[in-house]
């Protein structure tokens, strides 16, 4: 009800604490019974569900935390044009965008690694279905799997961290230029 609320920080803010609960339910309800029980086993379906789950999620985020770094670096760097630049259908199809990467990733991934053909006599040793944990279990080489794994471990992790350490030097250097204390309270 608050118009305050109605910024891209907090529609951002949402769908963060969103991927969050997400990532905890993808893993949790599966840790519980096998920290408490005698049976460590997850069904096939569960495991495809928790991969898929967690690896959109993962993907997610990490494009999420690069569009947060962004909408600091407007509303510091450029805060005269904030509102043209950062108005609410450009902050709705950013988010649906960062869904939707998540998605893509999380399919692709899941798809490559369930069509890899699993040996009956290897187990899983941990709790979470993993893509390094399931090519594992497979009877074949997983070279490319690992070549695929890697790729999109650089591109989902590695491009956003540096984007986001970028984002977050240029806020930092335009704070330290700012002459009046209390513009550099405010922008931190």
């Amino acid at each position: 009800m608050d118009p305050h609320l109605h910024t891209p920080m907090y529609l951002f803010l949402g769908n963060l604490s969103f991927l969050d609960l997400c990532l905890t339910t993808a893993s949790v309800p599966q840790m519980l019974p096998h920290l408490w029980g005698p049976d460590k086993s997850i069904t096939y379906t569960g495991c495809v569900i928790q991969l898929g789950v967690f690896l959109w999620a993962g993907a997610t985020e990490g494009v999420l935390l690069v569009e947060m770094a962004f909408d600091c670096y407007i509303a510091v760097c450029q805060p005269l044009r904030y509102t043209f630049l950062m108005h609410c259908p450009l902050c709705w199809k950013l988010v649906f965008l960062v869904w939707l990467s998540g998605l893509i990733v999380s399919l692709f991934q899941s798809s490559t690694t369930f069509q890899l053909p699993f040996c009956p006599h290897h187990l899983l040793n941990g709790f979470l279905c993993e893509v390094p944990v399931l090519m594992h279990l497979a009877c074949v080489d997983t070279t490319a799997n690992e070549w695929q794994m890697t790729i999109t471990a650089v591109i989902f992790t590695m491009v956003p961290l540096g984007l986001i350490l970028a984002s977050y030097g240029c806020i930092a250097q335009a704070v330290r230029s700012m002459k009046s204390e209390e513009g550099k309270k405010k922008a931190i």
